[in-house]
């Protein structure tokens, strides 16, 4: 019996070369939401929900920016079971309401 090497380990435990290949999909996958997430947060289009909101139907606006943040997390999610991290997307669900 002898002790496994650092390459051994990685390839047991699933990352190595097909779980950083894996990882980099997951991360292209939450780049892409990511890109969507900062478009939105741009003051162009985050200023239609404030318009919204000052005439009296912001629920649309919440129903929206909700209905969208389950839609980027279900994606994200997908990245992330790949091996991905979305740590550092700054969602426009929590840039809109969770200041």
């Amino acid at each position: 019996m002898r002790e496994l090497t650092f390459a051994e380990v990685e390839q047991v435990a699933g990352s190595g070369l097909i779980g950083d290949g894996l990882a980099l999909v997951g991360n292209g996958i939450i780049f892409g939401v990511k890109l969507f997430n900062d478009f939105l947060n741009t003051p162009l289009i985050s200023s239609v929900g404030t318009v919204f909101d000052a005439v009296g139907i912001g629920i649309i606006h919440v129903a929206a920016d909700l209905i969208g943040f389950t839609i980027m997390k279900a994606i994200a999610s997908v990245g992330i079971i790949l091996g991905g991290d979305d740590s550092w997307v700054n969602y426009h669900w929590n840039a809109q309401w969770w200041k």
